[in-house]
Parts: C-alpha cells; structure tokens; sequence
C-alpha cells in the first residue's frame, strides 16, 4: 500500500516551485505503512472471513512496517523486479504472521485476496487524490518544522518502543504459536450442502451423546444454518426463543450439558455425514454429531466450531 501514497506526495513534492522531489522520514514510513497493514488485514478478516486475532494483525503490520523501512533504506524507490520482490517477501510475512499457515492452498489463497484487497482501497485512494487536493495538504504537513525535523533516532525508539508493548501484552509470539496449534479448517458436511468453517481442538470438551456415547462437538447455530433442512431451521429458532420441545424433528437429538457456575440443560444436535479437518494432512470422521448453540464460541471471531479429541482417535 505504500508505494501508492509515496508515488503521489513525491509527485506532489516534485511539483512545487523548484521541487525535485519529497524527503522522506523513516518514522513516518513506518506509521503510514504500519497502519494501512492493519486496515488492509482487518478487511480481510471483515470481508473473506479470513480469521486472525487483532493481536497477531497488529504484529503482522508492525513487521511489515519495519521491513518497508529496510527495504527503503536499501533501494529507495525501486521499481520493477525489486519491487515485485520485495512486496512478494513483505506481503507472505504479513498472511503468515496474521493467519497461521494451514496449508499451500489455504496460503496462496489468503495471498491473492491480501493483493485484491489492496488494488480495490488503493484504487479507490488514488480516484479521491485525483478529485481532491488531498495530497497536497499531506505534502504541506509533512513539510512542516514538528514533521521535517523527525530524526532516525525517533524511528528507532517508536520501533523499539513496540516492540516492548508487544512484549509487555502478553508474549504475541507465544500466543500465535499456540493458536496454530488448535485452530483448523473443518469442512462439514450434511446431505448435498456443505458448509466451510474454523474449529478449534478443545480438550475440555468432553460432551457425549448418552446412547452412543460418541463425541460431540459444537457449533454456532448462524455458521450451520445453511447445511440444515428447513424444518430443522425453524425448530431450533423456535427452540432458542424459548418454545420448547413441541414439533422436533425426530432426528434432532438433545445432548445433556453442564458447566462450572451454569445451570444443567440441553443441546439440540444433529449427526453429519462427514467432518474433514485440515490437520497434518486431512482428518475425514463419517456420521459426526454436532451439537448446536445459539451463543458466540470465540469473542474474537477466531473459531465458530468446538472439536472434540475423539476426532483424532
């Protein structure tokens, strides 16, 4: 993104009375390009349902920031094969660090809609430049004396200053490693219709059907709705709304829960046909149940899908 708001200050620079050209500060590189990131990566999250804490987005835009820093420093202003290279270097840190890496498919996907993404805002930036003079009140406030007299040395200390922070919150690094670890693709499968989704491994789940005693997992009610049959649909947005049992479906099953400090109750659930999880290969389990709520499982939006460790038996 960069590149797009450095090409129309340097133009704009150049065209001023005797210009050739805009200085440009480390520090403020940083910054503008450390905060396009995180916008272009939350897009993501907000549009393609890509799914990456805020935390992991804010150090993924924080390296890629200082990476753009580097590779100015190292060939300002490239053009052609460099600055494909390095955008195709910076732009696979950031969908690593933001989302995990879960396979190639997965990868390259979440690739091309980063570069999607950033054709439409950048597009989009460049038609308001051009019907505005936006950019020249961004050149003249970079030009003022609290901008211009930056130093490298306050690039350095907001850089390092970060960093601490990012340490200080919570040990970022640790946190993503972890996440990766339990977080998966899971494809559901019920009847024709199949429903594409992130699950998490809980390993406290120990949720059983009583007569089989089989493992069950949950799932959101608003991310399987579009696998279940209409009779099912209505039942259960009955059934959350405080109707009662009066009309279920026979193949609707009730799995008891309980937990600590939560009144004991009851779980509408239904069996699929198949669940595949993308983990260390694909993991493909026939005739799953899956129990099924009308509360959000993840705060964050990460997951949307409760695994149980008997999928991995």
């Amino acid at each position: 993104m960069t590149w797009i708001f450095w090409n129309i200050l340097y133009n704009e620079g150049s065209s001023e009375k005797g210009g050739t050209g805009m200085r440009v500060y480390l520090d403020v590189l940083f910054f503008i390009n450390g905060t396009m990131d995180f916008l272009i990566l939350t897009l993501l999250s907000v549009v393609f349902g890509f799914y990456g804490s805020p935390k992991r987005r804010v150090l993924a835009s924080l390296i890629g920031a200082l990476l753009a820093c580097l590779f100015f420093v190292i060939a300002p202003f490239s053009n052609g094969i460099q600055q494909i290279a390095s955008s195709l270097i910076i732009s696979g840190i950031l969908v690593g660090i933001a989302y995990g890496f879960t396979g190639i498919r997965g990868y390259v996907k979440r690739l091309f809609c980063l570069y999607f993404m950033t054709a439409t805002v950048g597009g989009m930036i460049v038609w308001i430049v051009e019907k505005t003079e936006i950019s020249y009140y961004i050149w003249l406030f970079l030009k003022t004396p609290s901008i211009r007299n930056l130093y490298w040395k306050s690039f350095l200390m907001i850089g390092g200053g970060t960093f601490l922070l990012l340490l200080v919150l919570g040990g970022t690094g640790k946190m993503v490693r972890e996440e990766q670890q339990f977080l998966y693709p899971v494809t559901i499968q019920l009847g024709e219709k199949v429903v594409h989704t992130v699950g998490l491994l809980d390993t406290g789940n120990r949720l059983k059907e009583p007569k089989s005693q089989k493992g069950v997992l949950v799932g959101e009610f608003l991310v399987l709705y579009g696998v279940l049959r209409e009779d099912i649909k209505d039942w259960m947005e009955g059934y959350f709304q405080g109707k009662g049992m009066e009309g279920k479906p026979e193949d609707v099953l009730m799995i008891p829960f309980s937990s600590v400090g939560k009144k004991a109750g009851e779980m509408p659930a239904v069996v699929c046909d198949s669940i595949l999880v993308a983990k260390d290969g694909n993991v493909e389990k026939k005739e799953v149940i899956v129990a099924i709520t009308n509360q959000q499982l993840s705060p964050s939006k990460e997951y949307f899908l409760l695994l149980h460790t008997e999928l991995f038996k």
